[in-house]
């Protein structure tokens, strides 16, 4: 929480609500949705007898769970490191996006629901996406196609796309 805060201190408040609120409020009101069938073929070791409990909510998938709250380190990673050739801007992103890729897979291995299957694929969707614009931001070709993906072009970026949580 001292590296998220250290330059960005809605993202603080914003994981800590999409634990609080978002994670178990949602399993409380919506139990019926959470590991709903048809999400079989993803469950480790195709066997419900591998769910696990995490305080009183049900994990369907508790490795890929687990693995999935790993994507911190990502965050740490970026704080502990001091060579970045990057600005503040793409910095604070690249955090949040690690940070919405940590819930959100989080989400979608415990849940095996809808939302959690939602939430985890767009949050990979904009790591991506946004690993991609870092990665072309110097090319002088400033079309569309390059830099945003698209033939025309789009709404808006990368750190505009990566606010999931904040």
């Amino acid at each position: 929480m001292k590296c998220f805060s250290r330059s960005d201190a809605d993202l603080v408040s914003a994981v800590d609500l999409a634990w609080k609120k978002g994670f178990f409020d949602y399993y409380q009101k919506h139990k019926t949705d959470w590991g709903k069938p048809g999400h079989d073929e993803y469950k480790e070791g195709k066997s419900s007898s591998n769910m696990k409990k995490f305080g009183d909510v049900d994990v369907y998938e508790p490795c890929n769970y687990s693995s999935s709250v790993s994507f911190y380190r990502g965050v740490t990673r970026v704080c502990d490191y001091t060579g970045w050739n990057l600005d503040e801007t793409y910095m604070k992103e690249v955090k949040r996006s690690f940070a919405n890729l940590a819930f959100g897979r989080a989400l979608k291995h415990s849940s095996h629901s809808d939302l959690g299957d939602a939430f985890g694929d767009k949050s990979i969707s904009i790591v991506l996406y946004l690993a991609h614009q870092l990665s072309v931001q110097h090319i002088p070709d400033r079309s569309p196609t390059i830099q945003q993906l698209s033939i025309k072009p789009r709404y808006s970026n990368a750190p505009a796309t990566s606010n999931i949580l904040t």
